[in-house]
């Protein structure tokens, strides 16, 4: 039985495929099989594969019609035999040809559920690894938490906040098919976040490593996904609610709420629609997120915890959404020394009773503001 298995989805990648498959193939741990699953390409991806298979009876090739990476690899690891599984996107490579075994030995003398490591960013324009400080995706842990083996306990703070990439990590097989952890389909978009989070749901002991291993190369367009993400305006709600689904089949959702409602306000609401320019397409997609957050009957309770928790996210749902919030912090749940009250056109915030602030809309370049009652009119040429 080979030691690793390696899952490749593949789809119109000739440009780059021979330098993914070699960085795996050339690894000083060469007892390993590497699966590859065409997702219906249209180029020489699939004649590429079938010529390193000819040579290296490693790797192992199944197509399938055009389906997303999701159901690609989900196909990888039902055919994969080994008790470690990784994966590797078409574009990428892998650093050093030491580094699964490196990895592999890790994950082996710590016994761990999973151990995830760090990536180089390659940009395709410059042709160059790109420095730290221009990296787009950086995932960074508290410094005391690595290198070093992390019980539930311990890494329990990470799990709505984890790389949603599958390709940094090593997983142990078994944990992905004891707990019936899959990619979830028919999501064009944010499936790899989904299954990420579900590993952490259920990993029990885990390792972070600076190290990195991955060369992930930019600014591509040879994934099926990249095709389709712009054509579904509301694939980031579809993505809350496959977790919603998932947290509630599982009977854990109660567990992770607050967690869960923080992280997806900020996904929902903050980054999407910082990218979001069309004016059009921005109120389609407020309507769309505004009936999710509606359905989980977020009551002022919960509003109290979000904004304990992540008081961005509490600020996201009224400003975005024009959430009304009302909520008051006691001192020894008794005396209560802070309230926020806000709606539409209107916020109030209170000390221990006393009305501190009040600020009224009256139109979208006018407000009227009351600091300890006294009266300020606040005309400004853009909109607030």
């Amino acid at each position: 039985m080979p030691k690793i298995s390696v899952i490749i989805p593949v789809y119109n990648a000739e440009k780059y495929l021979a330098k993914s498959i070699e960085s795996v193939l050339n690894q000083s741990l060469k007892d390993i099989e590497v699966i590859c699953i065409d997702d219906g390409s249209t180029d020489k991806s699939l004649e590429i594969l079938e010529n390193y298979a000819d040579k290296d009876k490693r790797i192992k090739i199944f197509r399938q019609k055009q389906s997303g990476p999701a159901n690609a690899r989900n196909l990888g690891i039902d055919n994969s035999s080994s008790d470690i599984i990784t994966f590797l996107d078409a574009d990428d490579w892998v650093y050093s040809e030491n580094s699964y075994e490196k990895i592999y030995n890790e994950m082996k003398a710590d016994n761990l559920d999973l151990l995830a490591y760090n990536h180089y960013e390659y940009n395709n324009e410059l042709a160059a690894l790109l420095p730290d400080a221009l990296r787009k995706y950086i995932f960074e842990y508290d410094d005391e938490d690595y290198n070093k083996v992390l019980l539930k306990d311990d890494f329990s703070k990470y799990v709505f906040k984890f790389s949603p990439f599958p390709w940094d990590k090593f997983y142990k097989k078994s944990l992905l098919i004891d707990n019936n952890i899959k990619f979830p389909l028919n999501l064009p978009a944010g499936e790899d976040s989904a299954f990420a989070l579900y590993v952490m749901l259920y990993a029990e002991k885990i390792k972070f490593s600076k190290v990195k291993h991955i060369v992930y190369r930019t600014d591509l367009n040879t994934s099926l996904t990249n095709a389709k993400i712009h054509e579904c305006l509301d694939y980031p709600v579809n993505v809350a609610k496959s977790i919603y689904n998932f947290l509630n089949e599982r009977n854990l959702y109660n567990t992770y709420r607050i967690e869960f409602l923080t992280s997806n306000i900020h996904r929902v609401l903050g980054h999407y629609l910082s990218q979001t320019e069309c004016g059009h397409e921005r109120g389609i997609y407020l309507n769309i997120a505004g009936d999710f957050f509606k359905s989980l009957k977020i009551n002022n309770k919960t509003l109290k915890q979000i904004a304990k928790l992540d008081m961005a996210a509490l600020e996201l749902l009224h400003n975005k959404l024009n959430y009304p919030i009302f909520i008051v912090f006691k001192l020894f749940n008794i005396i209560p020394i802070f309230q926020i009250k806000k709606r539409w056109h209107l916020k109030k915030y209170y000390i221990l009773g006393v009305p501190v602030l009040e600020i009224v809309y009256k139109n979208m370049y006018s407000k009227n503001v009351y600091l300890f009652g006294r009266f300020f009119n606040i005309f400004s040429s853009q909109n607030y």
